[in-house]
């Protein structure tokens, strides 16, 4: 019964977004990705450039011919490409996302962020019901003598029979101000 549980709480995690949740994300992603790759003409408009500028990202360099590896590292500025033809195809890219959102994902399996939440909680207390149940019929055997124990994995929560309960919520203290600092010692 625990291990049918279990496998339904797995079964819950591994099941995939909804179509509409992961395109508003790929969507979020290539609208942030797209805005970083706009080209820069401010230069061109105000006469201190002559050309357009591109826009660059920072990257992390291998650095050789270093001996013993002293822990060197290096840093180069790149033209952001991918941001950039994000940037000049972007409806085409959005495009391909859902296209592909739309072949990959199991649409019979999908659960929303709250459907997921929710069958996770029924299913963690039907796995806590059943164990609570499992712990009960130790603790009769055990009663009558009889050469059991508790299993290795088993919920100490549902062992002992009792129901955590959360500490409330206590904001943290105000600062008291104007703080005062005074000298000790002097």
């Amino acid at each position: 019964m625990n291990a049918f549980l279990s496998a339904r709480c797995a079964s819950i995690a591994r099941a995939p977004l909804p179509v509409s949740v992961t395109r508003l994300l790929a969507h979020a992603w290539a609208e942030q990705l797209a805005a970083q790759g706009k080209l820069g003409v401010d230069g061109l408009i105000n006469g201190y450039a002559a050309t357009p500028s591109l826009p660059t990202e920072s990257r992390q360099v291998k650095i050789a011919n270093i001996a013993d590896n002293q822990g060197a590292i290096g840093f180069v500025e790149i033209t952001a490409t991918v941001a950039v033809i994000c940037h000049l195809l972007k409806d085409q890219v959005l495009a391909a996302l859902d296209a592909e959102l739309e072949a990959k994902t199991d649409h019979s399996r999908a659960l929303t962020p709250e459907a997921r939440a929710a069958a996770t909680e029924a299913a963690r207390t039907d796995l806590l019901l059943a164990e609570r149940h499992l712990a009960s019929l130790v603790w009769q055997a055990l009663d009558q003598g009889l050469p059991v124990q508790h299993a290795p994995d088993a919920d100490p929560v549902a062992m002992l029979g009792i129901m955590p309960i959360p500490e409330p919520y206590r904001p943290p203290p105000e600062p008291q101000w104007p703080m005062v600092i005074e000298r000790v010692g002097v």
